[in-house]
């Protein structure tokens, strides 16, 4: 019928990204006031407010499987959390104001995450325990620790060792 449901209030700018949970209970929402929101799709309530941003949040997505919360910035980084606990991981080498950021819909894939730049510029970084391993176009960043897993993706995207 095209009737509101219902409103969601609590970000004090701009909302610029918002997504459902792949199980149809949660909302998660980024905006210019730099925070990340979790809501309840039912009652509308707000969760959970991470404010680990320093400047707007112009992406947000859950993983595949919904226990985590992707995030991208103005502040140059991508974020990753558990879906009720503060962020703990980020990649901080992006430049020229984040614009886009995505998970793959494959689970298999569910340790990547590729984001882009205003300039047209790629990310692909890779999650594991916490930690993130970037690659910025074809360039490998980092080859510390890397695991088999890690070696086969950064080889299908072409990264140099």
């Amino acid at each position: 019928s095209g009737k509101q449901i219902q409103c969601l209030e609590g970000h004090s700018n701009c909302v610029n990204s918002v997504q459902f949970s792949p199980d149809g209970t949660r909302i998660v929402s980024g905006s210019e006031d730099s925070t990340i929101r979790l809501w309840d799709a039912f009652s509308g309530k707000q969760i959970q407010c991470l404010e680990d941003h320093s400047n707007n949040v112009t992406s947000v997505q859950f993983s595949p499987d919904g226990t985590k919360i992707v995030s991208g910035s103005w502040d140059d980084t991508i974020r990753l959390s558990a879906r009720f606990f503060p962020l703990s991981s980020s990649v901080s080498d992006i430049t020229d104001n984040l614009a886009a950021i995505r998970l793959p819909s494959n689970d298999s894939e569910e340790r990547h995450t590729h984001s882009l730049n205003n300039n047209g510029e790629q990310w692909r970084s890779i999650w594991q325990g916490g930690s993130c391993l970037s690659l910025k176009g074809s360039v490998w960043k980092d080859t510390k620790g890397l695991t088999s897993l890690q070696m086969s993706v950064v080889e299908s995207y072409g990264g140099t060792f």
